[in-house]
């Protein structure tokens, strides 16, 4: 963190910083910048839009060090979401996760390309893992022309 109280966050790709008191939410700082991000919930961890990934290391280009320790460490309510909800490892809420220091916050790009489409768009976790457990849970003489993933050459 840099000599100044206030940790200064900035988010790529738009470039938008700004500094804000210890403790504000990620999202809160989005907002407060212009910085596009959903939140159907209402920021309460329960929707998995406001998904961002924290940038961690030494940034010349900006000036800062972005910690892991940077932000609060994920709570019960974000490892809860992550159990029930595919949620990658290096993401985080961005409702949940509050500054501690000054941090570098990368929005993924396809929520910012494609904003105007409704959920239904893209592709849905639940939707996959229902098609896998069909398929690891069918009858060992199923068949369809739709999916086969089973390996090449399995032993009957």
């Amino acid at each position: 963190m840099t000599q100044s109280a206030e940790p200064l966050v900035i988010f790529t790709p738009s470039g938008r910083r700004g500094r804000f008191p210890e403790g504000t939410s990620v999202l809160d700082a989005a907002r407060a910048l212009g910085v596009d991000i959903d939140s159907v919930c209402g920021g309460r961890g329960l929707c998995g839009r406001c998904q961002v990934e924290q940038g961690v290391g030494s940034f010349a280009k900006h000036g800062i060090v972005s910690l892991a320790e940077h932000l609060t460490p994920p709570g019960a309510l974000e490892a809860g979401y992550r159990g029930l909800r595919a949620l990658p490892p290096h993401r985080r809420l961005s409702c949940l996760a509050a500054l501690r220091g000054d941090a570098v916050i990368d929005v993924p790009w396809t929520r910012q390309m494609f904003a105007d489409r409704p959920d239904a768009f893209f592709v849905q976790p639940a939707g996959i893992a229902d098609a896998v457990h069909h398929l690891v849970h069918q009858e060992r003489s199923a068949w369809t022309f739709a999916l086969d993933l089973r390996p090449f050459g399995e032993n009957w």
